[in-house]
C-alpha cells in the first residue's frame, strides 16, 4: 500500500533512490496519513524550494530538477529540517508543515520525507538495551 502510494505520488527521490529514502511527494498530508496507517513514521522532514532555473533559488543551495517541468524548475535544498519520533501524531506533522509554510509565505517550499517502520525502530532500541 505505502509503496503504491509512493509510486503514484512521488515527484523525485533525493539521494539513494531506495524505496524509503528521502522523497518529495505531491500529496504530503495524504502521505502522512498513509504512512501512519501502515505503522511507519516520518523520521525527518526536509524543505526544498521549488525555483525557476532562470531565476535561481531565493534561499536554497541547489538540487535536482523538477521532473514535471525539467526545463524550467528545480528543487533547491534549504537547510530547514526537523526530526520526529515514533510518537509524533498526524496533527503534529500537519502543524509543522503549516507553520513552515506560514513562516515562509511567498516562497514555494515543498517538504521531503524520510520514513521508517515503527517496529524496526523499536526492535533496534531493544537490542541497544533501551
Amino acid at each position: 500500500m505505502i509503496l503504491e502510494f509512493i509510486n503514484l505520488h512521488k515527484i523525485v527521490d533525493i539521494g539513494t533512490g531506495k524505496p524509503f529514502a528521502e522523497m518529495i511527494l505531491d500529496s504530503p498530508y495524504e502521505f502522512i496519513d498513509e504512512a501512519l496507517k501502515e505503522s511507519y513514521y516520518i523520521s525527518k522532514i526536509n524543505w526544498w524550494e521549488r525555483a525557476e532555473l532562470q531565476v535561481g533559488s531565493r534561499m536554497g543551495f541547489g538540487g535536482p530538477v523538477d521532473p514535471r517541468d525539467p526545463k524550467h524548475f528545480f528543487f533547491s535544498e534549504t537547510g530547514i529540517c526537523k526530526e520526529f519520533s515514533t510518537r509524533t501524531t498526524a496533527r503534529e506533522y500537519y502543524t509543522y508543515i503549516d507553520d513552515i509554510n506560514a513562516k515562509y509565505i511567498g516562497i514555494s517550499l515543498i517538504p521531503s520525507f524520510e520514513i521508517k517502520y515503527k517496529d524496526t525502530f523499536l526492535a533496534d532500541r531493544k537490542t541497544e538495551g533501551g
